[in-house]
């Protein structure tokens, strides 16, 4: 929020509100992805309270794993559903040609939903174990480099560089919350271990970003009815995240432990 808001502030001054108009339609949109990620992280403060609570240290990493894997499928489908239809649900809920940002501005846009999503799990636990100056020390830290950043960058690439400068802060708000959790919580574990899953989540962001170009192209020309639009984006996300449910069960033990426990906590509600 606080990201967010320096953006906000930094291109009213130098863009104009007409350029800050066309940032919140973008912005509201993600913000409410993000709440709806946020409350999926509420209940994993709540699970990794209980396991701190019971001193049951060794459940710690292996739950911190599954629900790692958990928001890197939240972030994958909201945020490739994002990326691609954002600028045509844009032309037909606004119909100003000005609110049609170029693609890259939407990459950068998305990678802020993505970074802050992949951030939820972290900060659940450094919550969870009560290191709660730490993590207001990071949010101190991050907010500074935003704002550096984004007024450097603002200059020489208006809107991508307020955005580009809010990522990098985002990349380094979880690379310091990856380090804490590695000194302080899961002490036996190497940061690399933790950082690992972030790398490659990433990079494969990167990668579908790119070649996604051509089906974020075609939706954009296609989009001509709302009501049109919000179905096929509704399809693209659940096609999304099925696909990426189905990678992560094939290739990761710890997204089959999710799904299990997911599965048998489907049974029992169903059961009372």
């Amino acid at each position: 929020l606080v990201l967010n808001n320096i953006d906000a502030l930094l291109l009213m001054g130098t863009s104009g509100p007409v350029m800050v108009s066309i940032y919140t339609s973008y912005n509201f949109i993600l913000r409410f992805l993000n709440e709806v990620a946020s409350r999926v992280e509420l209940s994993t403060v709540y699970s990794f309270g209980n396991v701190f609570a019971k001193k049951e240290e060794d459940r710690i990493y292996p739950l911190f794993k599954e629900f790692l894997i958990l928001f890197i499928l939240i972030a994958v489908s909201m945020s490739i559903t994002f990326m691609v239809g954002i600028r045509g649900f844009v032309s037909v809920w606004v119909g100003k040609e000005n609110y049609l940002l170029d693609y890259i501005t939407v990459i950068l846009f998305t990678g802020t939903l993505f970074l802050n999503i992949l951030y939820y799990p972290l900060v659940a636990l450094i919550n969870a174990d009560g290191l709660f100056k730490d993590n207001k020390r990071h949010i101190f830290i991050c907010a500074i480099t935003n704002l550096v950043l984004s007024i450097i960058l603002v200059n020489f690439l208006g809107i991508d560089g307020v955005l580009l400068g809010t990522v990098i802060a985002f990349l380094l708000n979880i690379i310091l919350k990856t380090n804490l959790i590695s000194k302080k919580i899961l002490k036996e574990v190497k940061l690399i271990n933790i950082l690992k899953y972030y790398i490659i989540t990433i990079l494969l962001f990167i990668t579908l970003s790119i070649v996604l170009t051509p089906l974020e192209a075609y939706f954009l020309s296609t989009s001509t009815g709302f009501i049109t639009v919000v179905l096929k984006l509704g399809l693209i996300f659940i096609l999304v995240t099925g696909l990426t449910s189905l990678i992560l069960y094939l290739t990761s033990e710890d997204a089959r432990n999710l799904f299990k426990r997911a599965i048998n906590l489907i049974k029992r509600k169903l059961k009372n």
